[in-house]
């Protein structure tokens, strides 16, 4: 699967889905040679319920942004 993302985009990504508890990651000895191991990742929660929580999320900091808009147009 390709995403388009560069590294640290998808480093950006990983990161939050981990702290989110949405993604399960196992380590992959891999079959021949030498190397690091080979990470495999699987989602924890359906791809729905995690674009859900993610549009809750940036609603309510849109909401706020704009109350604090409104809060500074009051005081000029």
């Amino acid at each position: 699967m390709v995403s388009g993302l560069r590294q640290p985009e998808v480093s950006v990504a990983m990161r939050y889905l981990r702290e989110n508890n949405w993604i399960d990651i196992r380590e992959e000895k891999k079959s021949k040679g030498k190397g690091r191991p080979i990470k495999l990742y699987r989602l924890t929660v359906p791809m729905d319920r995690i674009v859900s929580k993610i549009e809750e999320e940036i609603i309510a900091e849109s909401k706020l942004v704009l109350r604090n808009i409104e809060r500074l147009k009051h005081i000029a």
